[in-house]
C-alpha cells in the first residue's frame, strides 16, 4: 500500500495530503532514467575498457589466429621461394649447360611485372600494404614455378633426345675385349701390301680371328653392305644419324642388308682377311659430317671379354622387349 505524504498548512493550522504534479512527477522519472542509463553506460564502457565485451574478446582472438596464420603463410611462401631458388641454380648450371640449352632470361626468371598496380581491390584498408605484399610474393612465386616448369619441360624433351643420341652414337668396341688392336688411327709409314710411304690409315684394326664376330657399335640404318672395289672386300657401312657413320672391312660374312634397322650390339658380319689385307683382321672406322674420327676417342678399355659379353647380350635382350 503506497505510504501518503502530508505537509503543514501554518495558515489553516492543519495537515493536508501532499500531491506532486503530475508534470513534475514525469520530468523527475525521465531525469532518474537519464541518471540510471548514464550510470549504466560508463559502468559498461568502463568494464568492456577493463576487460573487453564477449563479442570484442571472441574478435580479438580471432584476429590474433588470422595473424598467426598469415605470419605462417608467409613463412611457407618464403620458403617456397628459397626452394625455386635452389631449383632454378641446379637447373641453370647443371642441366641446361649439360644439354647444351640456352639459359633462360633472367627477367623471365623473376617473373616481374613491374610498373602495374593488380591489386586496387586490397587498397583502402588499414593492412593494405600487408595484403598486397602477400598477393604479389605469391604471384611472383607462381610466375616463377611457371617459368621453371616450362624450363623442365625443355629439359625433359633435351634429355630424351640426348638419350636417343647416345642409343646412336658408335660408342662400343666392334669385337670382344680380348681382341688386341692392330695399327692405329694417322699416318703410316709404310703400307703393308702396298708398300707406300705416309699413307693415311682412316681406322683402328682389329687383330680379330677369322670368324670372330662383329657388332654395331650404334643403333642406325645399314646404308652399304656389299663388296668393295676400293679394298675394303667384304664390308658394312651403317648411318647412325646425327652426323655419324661406322664402317666395318675385310668381313668374311656379312650378316645384315642394306636398309636394315639395327641396334648397338646387333650382329653385323663375321671377321676376315677380303679385300687389301695382309691377314684376317677387322679394320673400323668412325666418320662425322664427311670427316674421319680416331675411333678410340668413342671406346674405353675397360670392359673384361664377361662384362663386354653381358654388355651385349643384356642390350639386346632389352631392345628386343622395347620392339
Amino acid at each position: 500500500m503506497p505510504v501518503k505524504k502530508y505537509i503543514h498548512d501554518s495558515e489553516k493550522i492543519e495537515f493536508r495530503e501532499h500531491r506532486v504534479p503530475g508534470k513534475v512527477l514525469a520530468i523527475r522519472i525521465f531525469a532518474g532514467f537519464i541518471v540510471s542509463l548514464g550510470l549504466s553506460l560508463i559502468y559498461f564502457l568502463l568494464i568492456s575498457k577493463m576487460f573487453g565485451s564477449p563479442k570484442q574478446t571472441l574478435l580479438e582472438k580471432e584476429v590474433e589466429i588470422r595473424r598467426h596464420e598469415f605470419a605462417m603463410m608467409m613463412a611457407e611462401m618464403e620458403h617456397y621461394s628459397e626452394l625455386l631458388e635452389d631449383i632454378r641454380i641446379s637447373d641453370e648450371v647443371r642441366f641446361r649447360p649439360v644439354l647444351e640449352l640456352d639459359p633462360v632470361d633472367d627477367e623471365v626468371r623473376s617473373g616481374g611485372m613491374g610498373g602495374l598496380r593488380r591489386h586496387t581491390h586490397l587498397e583502402g584498408y588499414a593492412s593494405s600494404d600487408v595484403m598486397i605484399a602477400a598477393t604479389e610474393k605469391l604471384s611472383n612465386i607462381r610466375r616463377r614455378a611457371a617459368v621453371q616448369s616450362r624450363s623442365f619441360g625443355e629439359v625433359r624433351d633435351a634429355s630424351d633426345e640426348w638419350n636417343r643420341r647416345l642409343e646412336h652414337l658408335p660408342l662400343i668396341r666392334p669385337v670382344r675385349s680380348s681382341v688386341r688392336m692392330g695399327d692405329v688411327f694417322g699416318i703410316r709409314s709404310r703400307h703393308p701390301v702396298t708398300g707406300r710411304i705416309g699413307v693415311p690409315h682412316r681406322g683402328q684394326d682389329f687383330r680379330a680371328p677369322l670368324g670372330t664376330n662383329i657388332y654395331a657399335t650404334g643403333a642406325g640404318t645399314v646404308t652399304e653392305a656389299g663388296w668393295s672395289i676400293g679394298g675394303y672386300g667384304y664390308y658394312v657401312k651403317i648411318d647412325h644419324g646425327f652426323g655419324y657413320e661406322s664402317l666395318y672391312a675385310h668381313l668374311s660374312k656379312i650378316e645384315v642388308s642394306e636398309g636394315d634397322m639395327v641396334v648397338r650390339g646387333d650382329l653385323v658380319g663375321l671377321s676376315g682377311s677380303t679385300g687389301v689385307s695382309t691377314g684376317p683382321h677387322l679394320h673400323y672406322e668412325v666418320i662425322y659430317r664427311g670427316v674421319h674420327r680416331d675411333p678410340r676417342n668413342y671406346f674405353h678399355e675397360i670392359l673384361t671379354d664377361a662384362e663386354y659379353k653381358d654388355m651385349i647380350s643384356a642390350r639386346n635382350t632389352n631392345l628386343f622387349l622395347a620392339r
